[in-house]
């Protein structure tokens, strides 16, 4: 349960402080005040703002990559390239996938690069955390296996 948040809920239309009850993976009501159930994990928003999970229609996080020799976005050896595919060249140990996680995007749209005319076959993908996201600290680096799904 998250309380005391200033919430913006795009279905609703609803543009003020509530709480939210969260239900699984699912928000199950969102009212002005909400008694906590016994043992059930209350957090204070602090007034913050809480959004609804972001969608980025535009990314190349997993084939951008920051590492030397790992740029699989662009492939300029030929102006019309569309048999390129993001999920054949997509680095699932890239950090940024844990950090927009982190941000609240919830959803990306995985694109080639723009090198070319045509640059190829992009990817929806859906993140998402089994539990608690850690922070970069606390991460083994290349341990984001269940972070990612791909529509």
């Amino acid at each position: 349960m998250i309380i005391n948040g200033f919430v913006y809920d795009v279905f609703t239309g609803i543009q003020e402080r509530r709480d939210l009850r969260i239900e699984g993976r699912l928000i199950s009501s969102i009212v002005p005040h909400i008694k906590s159930k016994p043992g059930e994990e209350v957090i204070d928003a602090g007034e913050n703002t809480i959004f609804p999970g972001f969608i980025d229609g535009h990314s190349h996080i997993g084939v951008l990559f920051q590492f030397p020799d790992s740029n699989d976005c662009n492939e300029c050896s030929n102006p019309s390239t569309q048999s390129m595919r993001v999920v054949d060249a997509f680095h699932y140990d890239d950090p940024c996938l844990l950090e927009n996680a982190r941000a609240g995007v919830t959803t990306a749209l995985i694109t080639p690069g723009s090198g070319n005319a045509v640059c190829g076959q992009a990817a929806i993908i859906k993140t998402y955390a089994p539990g608690p996201l850690k922070t970069p600290a606390h991460e083994p680096h290349g341990n984001r296996g269940g972070y990612l799904r791909f529509f």
